[in-house]
């Protein structure tokens, strides 16, 4: 008997597994409405013409407008709310087969008593077919229209006909349940299959989380769920490296679980995305920045109870002027410029930096592409940077700067203050932060590249020409930067 009802309820499938497939299945039905409406209109016009100069096929028109009508009402209607709304979808779907349906009957009974009702028996055969419904529904809606038929039928139809009809309604409504029951439960399979298929793909396996593969596909979709505002937070987990050499992977996978946990309870799984490593990001609809800040606080410090640390980052936009793109790099750079902020202090705590006069003002602390900075200046100095580079270059070595895509070039003091961080995306974005301003921006390479310059070179040279020794070309109009960061 479960068999049974998961067979008629779910086409086969548990509950769970349908539930999983719903939005899939939605989609699915909604492609094929608008592809079938469109199909309609144009088929039902043809006809519609056809019919004003055919004595045959004149009595049809009425049948042909209405439906026709029906249908370019239904299309923009399917069009607006039925990617957005299961129930308005089912709505429409339902008018549209209906109209069919009747239209079927009405060119097999009233236009047609004389002869068998070939027209209602290719749509009863069909029209179950074409959409990805659960068989009972297919059963009830095939037993309704058949009871319709066989009405229209019995008052049209003179008794040798009513017969051949009734039994050809029996029969190929029964073969149309069986069909429709088939068809159903082979998508619900294929559903099923390619579900499993992409949690595979987009779950990460140690935390729960969904994965970058993940968020690569459903990002666009994320400015849809709120109203106002979006809220983007990025973190990276400190010392995940360190943790896995000292205590072995297992001991790196806890403190991954635990901390996707509290971000969990913060902002829930439905938007929070392992991004691959260590490196974390959550999104919040119409949240407000002095709750956003709350949570961010609450956050960190139930992971420091835990005796763990990361270094977080966050943006708010408007959707009026959201960009995906823009809101993850701001929020990516704060993260940036606290990881530079945190390693950088105890990286040059020691006094042999804040002594040594030549590179007492500006250094390099990152790199992703292994470029040191040489100071023509002093060799002396640029050696004592050179055999500490290898202990300071990890600072670089954060997940979003590791996919081969992005790198990014900062400049600090001896006590670990952050002047500026540039950020590429190599996706033709530039991510900054300047403490003279305190701002956090995204320039777009193609568009305001110049205005970026116009406003920052000074300070950008200026910091810069200290550390490579070279004040007479600008870096930005004749020099690759860190290897990749060119303008």
């Amino acid at each position: 008997m479960e068999k049974i009802k998961r067979l008629l309820l779910y086409a086969g499938a548990t509950p769970e597994e349908f539930a999983q497939v719903q939005q899939e299945m939605h989609l699915y039905n909604y492609n094929r409405l608008v592809a079938f409406l469109a199909i309609s209109i144009v088929f039902l016009l043809i006809s519609a013409v056809y019919a004003v100069f055919s004595v045959v096929l004149a009595p049809n028109l009425p049948a042909y407008l209405i439906v026709l009508g029906i249908s370019c009402l239904l299309l923009p209607i399917t069009l607006y709310v039925g990617r957005r709304s299961r129930a308005g979808l089912q709505i429409c779907l339902s008018l549209f087969l209906s109209s069919l349906y009747s239209l079927s009957i009405y060119l097999s009974t009233v236009t047609s008593p004389g002869g068998p009702a070939t027209a209602f028996i290719a749509f009863l055969l069909t029209l179950p077919t074409l959409f990805i419904l659960p068989p009972l529904e297919n059963m009830c809606s095939v037993v309704i229209w058949d009871m319709l038929f066989f009405l229209f039928v019995s008052v049209s139809k003179d008794a040798r006909i009513v017969q051949i009809d009734m039994l050809n309604g029996i029969i190929y409504g029964c073969i149309s349940i069986i069909a429709s029951t088939y068809v159903t439960h082979m998508m619900m399979q294929n559903f099923i299959t390619r579900a499993r298929l992409r949690y595979v793909a987009e779950n990460d396996q140690t935390t729960g989380l969904r994965n970058r593969n993940a968020f690569e596909r459903e990002q666009n979709d994320i400015p849809g769920r709120c109203r106002r505002t979006l809220s983007c937070v990025y973190m990276d987990i400190n010392g995940l490296h360190e943790l896995n050499n000292a205590m072995g992977h297992q001991a790196g996978d806890i403190m991954l679980r635990e901390v996707a946990d509290e971000l969990k309870k913060q902002f829930g799984d439905e938007l929070t995305y392992r991004m691959g490593g260590d490196e974390y990001v959550a999104f919040a609809p119409d949240l407000s920045e002095d709750r956003l800040h709350e949570k961010v606080r609450t956050f960190s410090l139930a992971i420091e109870q835990k005796d763990y640390h990361a270094a977080l980052g966050w943006a708010t936009c408007e959707t009026a002027s959201l960009r995906m793109e823009n809101l993850l790099r701001i929020a990516e750079t704060r993260m940036l410029h606290e990881a530079v902020q945190t390693v950088a202090g105890e990286a040059y705590a020691s006094n042999e930096w804040q002594s040594d006069k030549a590179i007492s003002s500006f250094i390099t602390i990152a790199s992703k592409s292994g470029k040191k900075v040489t100071n023509h200046q002093d060799t002396g100095s640029y050696e004592l940077f050179k055999s500490r580079y290898s202990e300071i270059v990890k600072l670089a070595e954060v997940p979003s700067l590791t996919d081969g895509k992005g790198s990014f070039f900062a400049i600090t003091d001896t006590k670990g203050a952050v002047h500026c961080i540039l950020y590429n995306t190599g996706r033709g974005l530039l991510g900054a932060y300047f403490r003279e301003t305190g701002e956090y921006k995204v320039y777009d390479e193609q568009k305001n590249i110049d205005n970026y310059l116009k406003s920052y070179a000074s300070c950008i040279d200026s910091v810069i020409s200290t550390v490579i020794g070279s004040a007479e070309v600008s870096p930005w109009s004749q020099q690759t930067i860190d290897g990749n960061l060119t303008a």
